[in-house]
């Protein structure tokens, strides 16, 4: 078990919050909430009731923490700028913000 893995688990275990990012059947992504780092570790290392989202302390799902998390995304999401029409935000059709030069 690599040291990030035992630094993140063992955060959790010992009462640091982490967040579950992804869920797979056999491997979760999990991050540390302080930290922010991130790793796999086992999906059975998990609490079963455990979602995408919670929030994860001392081995079980903090249900407080988890709905003030998603209360602050639902916030960031309501004030987001839409983007304007004709506008793309694909790199790829990007003009360069310069002229180029001429040799």
């Amino acid at each position: 078990m690599s040291a990030l893995i035992r630094g993140v688990l063992g955060g959790a275990l010992a009462g640091e919050p982490i967040e579950v990012e992804l869920l797979d059947d056999d491997q979760a992504q999990v991050m540390s909430v302080s930290s922010g780092e991130t790793s796999n570790v086992p999906r059975r290392s998990l609490p079963a009731a455990a979602r995408e989202g919670d929030i994860v302390v001392s081995g079980s799902v903090d249900l407080i923490a988890t709905e003030a998390g998603r209360a602050r995304i639902q916030e960031l999401q309501r004030s987001a700028v839409p983007i304007p029409a004709g506008l793309s935000l694909d790199e790829r059709e990007t003009p360069p913000l310069t002229p180029r030069r001429v040799r």
